[in-house]
Parts: structure tokens; sequence; C-alpha cells
């Protein structure tokens, strides 16, 4: 049974990026950096167990961290179609009292258009054996999501998320945005409803997925960035069919 919530707590993970010495190579631009501070936590819950298994599970499928540290963002290739495929590493991570957390160093490969959203979320299955990553795919996609354009009060946040070639999920949400008034520096609120699929082929599972985002982002005179708060939260209802067993995972990030 550990194995089995092991791949429905991991398939969700961060993990290396694939270095790929032949593309071409995008054009020599400075790195972004960010400082970042998060709160996870993780419930799971089964039905279909055993009760000395379905409280194994929940056990194994518990997580309560906070994560702190600083991700860099630098060049690695411009694809066919345009896009451009960019290597977010985390620089320093630690947890607790200073503690180096098993993050640090490892990356991820994300995919846009310059300057636009996230496309894709990917090389992330060498990280797989490195620990309760759950619920952290957001964090890189929130990265990247900025107010809309004036006089607009809604957008949309899409990421796919790609363990390996079977294991993958969508999420998507509606945002609805608001511009606190008489605030220095801007402050944008925004909250919308979250859904997501995902699919386990090895161990014949699906899942859907529903929650909130919401948030604020705090802009600089020149559009920058200052900071953004935000919170995520949602629930994933899993079926493996092989086993006729359904696992409920409820994932919680701030940061």
């Amino acid at each position: 049974m550990k194995k089995l919530i092991c791949m429905g707590v991991a398939w969700a993970t961060l993990g290396c990026v694939k270095q790929t010495d032949t593309a071409p190579q995008a054009v020599a631009a400075l790195e972004n950096a960010w400082s970042f501070s998060l709160e996870l936590k993780v419930e799971t819950e089964s039905t279909g167990l055993g009760e000395a298994n379905a409280v194994e599970l929940k056990e194994l499928g518990r997580v309560n961290s906070s994560i702190e540290g600083t991700v860099m963002e630098g060049p690695l290739r411009i694809n066919r179609d345009g896009t451009e495929s960019w290597r977010l590493r985390f620089q320093s991570v630690t947890r607790g009292e200073g503690v180096s957390h098993p993050l640090q160093g490892h990356a991820v490969e994300t995919r846009r258009f310059a300057a636009g959203p996230l496309l894709s979320l990917q090389q992330t299955e060498y990280a797989a054996a490195l620990g309760h990553f759950s619920a952290l795919d957001p964090f890189a996609a929130l990265l990247f999501l900025t107010p809309p354009s004036k006089g607009d009060t809604r957008s949309q946040i899409a990421w796919p998320f790609r363990l390996d070639s079977g294991r993958k999920s969508h999420h998507f949400a509606n945002l609805l945005w608001e511009r606190v008034p008489g605030e220095s520096p801007l402050v944008f609120q925004y909250k919308g409803d979250l859904s997501a699929k995902a699919q386990d082929r090895a161990w014949q599972a699906k899942a859907h997925g529903v929650g909130q985002l919401s948030g604020e982002i705090e802009m600089g005179k020149n559009g920058e960035i200052l900071v953004h708060r935000f919170r995520v939260d949602r629930n994933f209802d899993w079926h493996f069919q092989s086993q006729n067993v359904d696992v409920r995972q409820h994932h919680v990030l701030r940061g």
C-alpha cells in the first residue's frame, strides 16, 4: 500500500530539468529571481480499503510543512512554435530552523510565449523520490500571473502538469479581479474557482479536482510585481480502477 500512496502523492511533484545540448539557445537575458515562502498542508482519505491499510494510507498521505527560499529563472531554448522553454531553478530552499530542503538545487522546465503565462510545466519526473512535494505545481504557475489589461476585470489561468507520458494533469480557473482603491503601491485582488483533471495510466487511475484560487498582487510604478500573496485550496478525488479504491486528497497551499 505504501507504493500506491507514494504514486498518488508524488505524481504532482517538482523535479530536475533535462538539459538539451542540441537545442537552439534562447537569446541571452538577465535571470529573474523571486524570494518565496510557502505553507503546504495535505490530508488524505480513502474508501474501499481494510481498516488497517486505510489508517496507514492516511498517515502516508499527510503533509504539513513550511518552505522558504529563492527561485531563479534563466533562458533555456526557443522552440519551433515560437514559445520559450525556461529553466526554473530552486537556488536555496530551507524548512524549519534553516534546515536545507531536498528541493534545493533542483529545477523544472516551463514553456510560455515571451512575457506570457505558463503554458506547461515539464521535466518533473526526476524528483519523484525527493519527498513530499505534492500540491506545489500551483506555485510555479502563479509566478507568471499578472493583473489583466487596464479596464478588464477577468482573466484566465491554466497550467498543464506532466510527470511523464502516463501521468499528467490540467488545471484551469477563471479569475475575477478588483483593484483596491486608494492604495499605493497598486494592489489588485483576485479569486476564482479551480478545476482539474488528472490521470495515471500506470495505476489505471483518474482524478477530478475542484477548489479555489485567491490572492493579491502589489505592483510598483513601473509595472513590476513587488509582492504576490496567494492561497490555493483544492480537492482531488482519485479512483484506482484495478483495485476499486477511491482516494481523496485535500491540498492547501499558501505563499
